[in-house]
Formats: C-alpha cells, sequence, structure tokens
C-alpha cells in the first residue's frame, strides 16, 4: 500500500510514463518488484525479478548511488541479461533514472522513474526522487522489522507446541512424524524425514510410521553409513545443504537416494544432525524444489527444532529398546517352550517358522535344511507354504528372492539368516512378503536370535553338537 503510493506520486510529479519500486532479495541479491504505477509493458509487474546488478536498478543498488540513463537500451553501464533485455525493448520508456533505497546497513532496494528516449533529469529531479526514496526505505525497513518479530513470534509459539507434542509420546514412529510435520511448516518444505542411526553397522535407518504423508522413502529403508548428504551430515556432525544435491561435488548416493532425486524435482536439501548425550543418533532431512538456497535463519530454525527432537527421539529409543530386550526375552521363553514340545525336527521347525513370521508380521516363513548331499535346502518346516510348492532350493536363491519356491507363491520382498551349529552352517531361516517390504537392522537381528536358538534346538534334536546344546 505504502509502495504503491509512493510510485503514484513519483509517476504524477514528474509527468512521467512510468514508476517502480524494488526491494532486494537478500539470499540472491536479485531485485524483486513491489510496487509499479503507469506504463511500462511488460518490463515491469509485481513480483517480477530483475537479477543482481541488472537493469539500472541493479546499477543503482550496486552503487549506492542514483544514476541517470537517456537511453537504457544504449547505455554501455547497464547490465542487460537477454531475458531483462527482452523485456524493455518493446517497453514504452528509454530514459530512466534509478535512486537506492538505502538504510544504515545496506541497500534495501530501488525506486525508479522511467519516461522516452531523450527526457533528461536534472539534479533537483534527483533530490526530488531521494526523498521519495528516504521514505520508502524507512517503510520498507519497518515492514521488514515487523514481518521479522512476526516470524520470531510464530516459530516460538510453534517450537512451544512441538515440545509439548514431542512430550506425549514414547514412541519412536510418533515422535518422528510429529518432528516432519513441524519440520515441514516451520521451514515451509515440501518433503522431509527423518533417519536414526543403527547402532550395529552405522547405517542410516528411514524412522516414522509406514502411512504418513510425503515420505521419500519406506520406514525401515537403510542405506549405508555415510551415502548422500544426510550421511555426510551425520560424519562430520553439522549441518549441510545444497540447492542441488545431484550436482553437489563429492557427495557419493546410494543407488535408491539417486532414483528419488532424479525422479522429482525437490533436489534441494537441508540434513542437520540430531544430537543427543553427545552423539549423534540421526538427521533431519528437509528437501525442496532445486534451486533452493537455504538461508542461515532457516539452518537456525531447523537446528533449533532438532536439539528438541534429538531428545525426545532419544528418550523413546531408550524405552523402546527396553521393551525389545523384554519382547526378546518372551520371543526367546515362547521358543523354549515350543521346543519342548517338539516331537521330531518338523515341529521343531514349524515352531520356529510360526514364532518368526508372526515376529516380523510375515506372510510366509520357514526354516530351510541341506539335503544329504548339501548342495540344496528343502523345506522342513513353514507358513503359508502351499504343499505343491516346488522344492527343493539353493541357499543363493532364496537369499536372492528368485528360487522357484518363491515365485510360485509371489514373494517379492524377504529376508533369511543362517542356522549354524558349531562352526557349520546347518540349515537357513527365512520370512517373506509378496509385496514391497524392506527390513530393518533391528528385525534382523531379531530373526537372528530365532534362527540362533532354533539351530540349538534342531542340533539337540538330531544329535548335532551345538555349542550350548
Amino acid at each position: 500500500m505504502v509502495g504503491q503510493r509512493i510510485t503514484d506520486s513519483v509517476r504524477e510529479l514528474f509527468g512521467a510514463q512510468s514508476a517502480a519500486l524494488y526491494r532486494v532479495e537478500p539470499e540472491s541479491g536479485d531485485l524483486i518488484g513491489l510496487a509499479g504505477s503507469g506504463d511500462a509493458g511488460i518490463a515491469f509487474r509485481s513480483g517480477i525479478v530483475m537479477p543482481r546488478g541488472a537493469g539500472m536498478v541493479g546499477l543503482a543498488v550496486r552503487e549506492r548511488r542514483p544514476v541517470f540513463t537517456e537511453d537504457i537500451l544504449a547505455d554501455p553501464r547497464v547490465r542487460l541479461p537477454a531475458e531483462v533485455r527482452a523485456r524493455i525493448e518493446p517497453a514504452p520508456y528509454r530514459a530512466v533514472l534509478a535512486v537506492p533505497l538505502v538504510t544504515t546497513e545496506r541497500a534495501i532496494g530501488a525506486l525508479s522513474v522511467a519516461d522516452g528516449a531523450g527526457r533528461v533529469f536534472g539534479p533537483e529531479d534527483v533530490r526530488l526522487v531521494e526523498a521519495f526514496a528516504a521514505q520508502a526505505a524507512v517503510a520498507l525497513d519497518n515492514a521488514r522489522l515487523y514481518a521479522e518479530a512476526a516470524q520470531r513470534a510464530r516459530e516460538a509459539e510453534e517450537l512451544a507446541r512441538v515440545a509439548r507434542a514431542l512430550t506425549e509420546s514414547l514412541d519412536v514412529a510418533t515422535v518422528a512424524d510429529r518432528v516432519v510435520v513441524s519440520a515441514m511448516s516451520l521451514l515451509g518444505v515440501p518433503s522431509c524425514g527423518i533417519r536414526l542411526v543403527d547402532a550395529e553397522d552405522g547405517s542410516l535407518v528411514s524412522a516414522g510410521s509406514p502411512d504418513r504423508p510425503a515420505r521419500a522413502f519406506a520406514s525401515g529403508h537403510a542405506v549405508p553409513a555415510g551415502a548422500g548428504l544426510s550421511g555426510r551430515a551425520v560424519q562430520e556432525g553439522k549441518s549441510l545443504w545444497s540447492s542441488d544435491v545431484l550436482a553437489e561435488p563429492g557427495i557419493t548416493l546410494h543407488d535408491d537416494q539417486r532414483r528419488m532425486y532424479e525422479a522429482t524435482d525437490h533436489r534441494a536439501a537441508l540434513t542437520v544432525p540430531l544430537r543427543a548425550r553427545g552423539r549423534v543418533l540421526g538427521v533431519l532431512i528437509l528437501l525442496d524444489r532445486t534451486g533452493r538456497r537455504f538461508s542461515d535463519a532457516d539452518i537456525v530454525r531447523a537446528e533449533t527444532l532438532a536439539d528438541q527432537a534429538a531428545v525426545a527421539l532419544d528418550n523413546a529409543r531408550l524405552y523402546e529398546r527396553q521393551r525389545q530386550r523384554a519382547a526378546e526375552q518372551a520371543l526367546a521363553l515362547r521358543l523354549a517352550q515350543g521346543f519342548l514340545t517338539a516331537r521330531d525336527l518338523e515341529e521343531t521347525a514349524a515352531h520356529a517358522a510360526g514364532v518368526a513370521a508372526e515376529a516380523l508380521g510375515a506372510e510366509l516363513s520357514g526354516v530351510f535344511l541341506p539335503e544329504p548331499d548339501a548342495a540344496v535346502l528343502r523345506l522342513v518346516g513353514g507358513v503359508g507354504w502351499s504343499s505343491s510348492a516346488p522344492t527343493p532350493v539353493t541357499a543363493d536363491a532364496l537369499e536372492a528372492l528368485d528360487a522357484p519356491l518363491l515365485t510360485a507363491h509371489g514373494i517379492v520382498a524377504g529376508a533369511s539368516v543362517p542356522m549354524v551349529a558349531g562352526a557349520r552352517r546347518v540349515g537357513l531361516l527365512g520370512v517373506y512378503w509378496r509385496s514391497a517390504r524392506s527390513v530393518s537392522p533391528s528385525e534382523r537381528r531379531l530373526l537372528s536370535l530365532i534362527a540362533n536358538q532354533t539351530s540349538v534346538a534342531m542340533a539337540q534334536a538330531s544329535g548335532l553338537d551345538a555349542p550350548g546344546a
């Protein structure tokens, strides 16, 4: 409103064809059109971008003084990129007077007056435009200060709300989801995620509930330590950002990460380590349109949120580990009770497979033991298999998910772990799904626990010499 009044007044006072007011975008240095008056053709509209240093307004801001030209298209001082020249050539003006809007710190914008070719603006004209520019500078600076104060108030309210929400749950997925929703609102990004560091191999595992919208990766999806910008942020223990991760030198992307970035225009990323009790436990990942440059203020906001999130996630993980240990103890007891009542290898295998399927929510599961020549395996006991399914199979085919047995049952995802007695590999325990699914490191640990206890029970049943038998 103030800008419109200023441009209207300047144009009418000088009897010029047009006047325009611009503000400087702090991050890029580009000039953004705020208000215009009169007929500038396609050369001006609200929101139009004048690249940094381009045009008469760019020259005025760069030199921090009034500048004048009788013909903007012929003046060698004026930088006109092709797209800017194409806008100005059909415009009705050629003479331009531009004055920077200067505060005590920097030039924050520019005010321009434009008229037909040959119009000359004298010293008195310059002083008058400078007076209007001074008013515009005060108005813009006050508006900026007000907007910043309002933004800080909104951020404080959002962070306080987040802090309350994060203390209401000790479920890791729920906490992660709440952090993601708050981060998207606070930073204005369309996509966000959290990866947590696996304690055993250092891989980064996607956290949160499976049905959360705007997910880039499924819950439980893992990438190796150091992969991508997020892996680098964890390794270096500091926030990192890129306006285009695919074009960022020195970043090694996992194949899944590369495919994700290639399939979207959200390749600008800000990655913030989640730190609690002196260690990095994960990373907050914010994605936006390619080309976005995250400001220092963006990073501070994200780091403030990440500090709160890290404490809440650390508490939730501690609680989850306690629950997991209790669940593993109950699982071990259930396995042992079933093994005690099993009458032969088949019942032992069927019991182990049933427990594994239930524990991991698998559609099929099975214990596979070697045939006498040890070249192939046969299904001894399991859950969900057809009695007419093809068998035997090789261990490599089971692990690669291309065994005829799996194909016949429509299996597309699965995990298997070896069963070992003494120094010998005596079988394999697998769980499988008919829909795409990743298996988290914690689920693999649980599967290994079942396999280890099963190998001991089967060693006892078959007379093999297994440790602890």
